[in-house]
């Protein structure tokens, strides 16, 4: 739980220090490769998915640990696949080249 927050956490400081669009869909200024983003394309989603884990790892049963595959699912479908879109139309040939050097995920 606390890797995933400092995760997310990391990645939301890298966008408001480029003063860059944090919220989805908001306007992007900045094509953030630095930190997490060396890693991974989406370091904050990833960290929820992190925290998601850690809580039902907590519960201890196996039901709760059909909640993160779930919960990557969702937002791979409702916010990455469209914000990456929005990032290429954005940032184009740089965008397409970070995408070649980092995985979408791990």
């Amino acid at each position: 739980i606390v890797g995933g927050t400092c995760l997310s956490s990391s990645g939301a400081w890298r966008f408001l220090r480029l003063r860059t669009g944090l919220r989805p869909f908001t306007p992007a200024t900045h094509l953030v490769a630095t930190g997490a983003f060396r890693w991974t394309r989406n370091p904050m989603y990833l960290g929820f998915v992190v925290i998601a884990c850690g809580v039902a790892i907590c519960y201890g049963t196996i039901a709760p640990l059909f909640g993160p595959p779930l919960l990557l699912w969702w937002l791979d479908r409702r916010f990455v696949r469209r914000e990456e879109a929005f990032l290429r139309q954005t940032f184009g040939v740089d965008y397409e080249q970070y995408c070649r050097r980092v995985r979408r995920w791990l």
